[in-house]
């Protein structure tokens, strides 16, 4: 059995991986499902040295290896709530799921480049900040909080009530429009 040498194997591993585990989902025992992550398993702790200094020196876990084989795997990159399911293959997405995601080595290194045409990957001004909250309405707080605490440095609580003072937003139901 071969080991990893670079990436792009991980990432085709995996979308066999992804692919098995939709059709092959809820069984137990020895399924393709369970043998592709033992596959996929064995491979990593074979891999070469090449592959795990690179996975070092760009501090990626197993979890931004999830992350970039999903990314580069699926087609479209509707929103990150789509991403975030097909990711952790869930039918809801919580704020948690958010914070795995955006506090990710793979997405602050630019290498989830899909996700920034809904997620900049960093806030850094009010102007930046009232731009996101118009082009996310109706966003609930929960996910709005996790959001800011990944993607600002400043305070943007305080952006977020001057723009609620103004009348340019409205929280209603926990959700704000």
């Amino acid at each position: 059995m071969k080991s990893y040498n670079s990436l792009k194997q991980f990432v085709s591993d995996y979308k066999m991986y992804r692919a098995a585990k939709k059709i092959d989902s809820g069984r137990e025992g020895e399924t393709i499902t369970s043998y592709l992550k033992k596959k996929i398993d064995r491979k990593l702790t074979l891999a070469s040295r090449h592959f795990k200094a690179m996975l070092k020196k760009r501090g990626y876990t197993m979890n931004d290896l999830v992350l970039i084989a999903t990314h580069d795997s699926i087609r479209n990159v509707y929103s990150l709530e789509s991403f975030v399911r097909e990711c952790f293959g869930l039918s809801y997405t919580s704020p948690l799921h958010y914070k795995k995601v955006l506090s990710s080595n793979a997405f602050k290194s630019g290498r989830l480049k899909r996700l920034y045409e809904f997620i900049p990957p960093r806030i850094e001004t009010k102007e930046e900040f009232t731009r996101f909250i118009k082009g996310r309405r109706d966003i609930p707080k929960s996910e709005l909080t996790v959001l800011m605490s990944q993607l600002c440095k400043k305070n943007w609580r305080i952006w977020l009530c001057e723009l609620v003072d103004k009348g340019k937003i409205v929280e209603q139901g926990g959700r704000w429009h």
